[in-house]
């Protein structure tokens, strides 16, 4: 789960820093097999829902919403210019060159008491992270100092 704040006044205005990164461990079940990728006049871009699933019931619905915050605090909203979604890293023990696929939450997470776990509903979104872990968001001069 990573929460992130936009520089500008709401989500997607500025520059993007990422305030916290937050593993689900463990690790849920994820299937990936309804992702297509669709062609564009700037290649390839994927679409579709994912369903995670197995994931541990110490997680709270707000949690898995991105409606806790980072700074401990409970929102019914997350507030401007604040961002929230899931980065899904397939381990390919490559030392970190992993793709960092983003989701949005596509649904309230689903309480599964008969199996002890919450199930979430993903949709893909376009533009990932880079390998490094960083936004492509990021202001220029943030991005300079890192490499």
């Amino acid at each position: 789960m990573v929460w992130s704040r936009w520089t500008g006044e709401e989500r997607g205005e500025g520059d993007e820093c990422i305030l916290r990164r937050w593993e689900l461990i463990p690790t849920p079940k994820m299937d990936l097999s309804s992702i297509s990728y669709t062609g564009t006049h700037v290649g390839r871009v994927p679409n579709g829902m994912v369903h995670m699933s197995e994931i541990s019931l110490d997680f709270k619905a707000d949690q898995l919403q991105g409606l806790w915050t980072p700074q401990g605090e409970a929102e019914d909203i997350l507030p401007e210019p604040n961002d929230f979604y899931y980065e899904v890293v397939e381990d390919d023990r490559n030392e970190n060159c992993n793709q960092r696929a983003k989701y949005r939450i596509a649904a309230f997470p689903f309480l599964d008491a008969e199996a002890f776990m919450w199930r979430v509903t993903l949709e893909r979104m376009s533009e990932d992270n880079e390998r490094s872990g960083r936004t492509p968001f990021a202001a220029p001069r943030d991005r300079e100092r890192d490499h």
